[in-house]
């Protein structure tokens, strides 16, 4: 999982940032907020721990 975060390779990067970007699309249109900020807390921890 962590090398899939990190590879460098241009290919992947544009694809896992697409997913990303529909993803927040997503929760844009969709959801509770609060459910939002605790997951978005949640997501940044983990990110910040790589």
């Amino acid at each position: 999982m962590i090398s899939q975060l990190t590879n460098l390779d241009p290919v992947v990067k544009a694809a896992r940032q697409q997913a990303l970007s529909q993803l927040l699309e997503t929760w844009a249109s969709k959801g509770d907020e609060q459910e939002q900020k605790e997951t978005w807390a949640i997501l940044s921890q983990a990110l910040g721990q790589l």
